[in-house]
């Protein structure tokens, strides 16, 4: 719920978050084992952000999210959500 207090702190419009993570997958997601098998689930994170509207990708897509974005570099700066694996969350501004 922290997470989510700041994404909406800072009006974040997506998160970048680490894939198959129990946590912060979204689509898929390991299923606690430790045994490597994926689930077809979202991990609890990245559930609570995209329930709240914010739009959840993985770090390996964020290349194609900068690509599809259309923007202006004067005027419409876009705040995005990071957390990387094994780390505390933190906020870059960014595009």
């Amino acid at each position: 719920e922290e997470t989510l207090k700041l994404a909406k702190l800072y009006k974040c419009r997506y998160a970048i978050l680490k894939e198959k993570s129990p946590s912060c997958g979204y689509g898929a997601i390991y299923d606690g084992t430790f045994s490597g098998n994926l689930i077809k689930a979202n991990g609890l994170t990245a559930e609570l952000l995209a329930k709240s509207g914010i739009i959840v990708i993985g770090e390996t897509q964020v290349s194609r999210l900068k690509n599809n974005l259309q923007y202006n570099w004067y005027s419409d700066r876009i705040n995005v959500f990071v957390r990387p694996f094994g780390s505390k969350s933190y906020l870059r501004r960014c595009f």
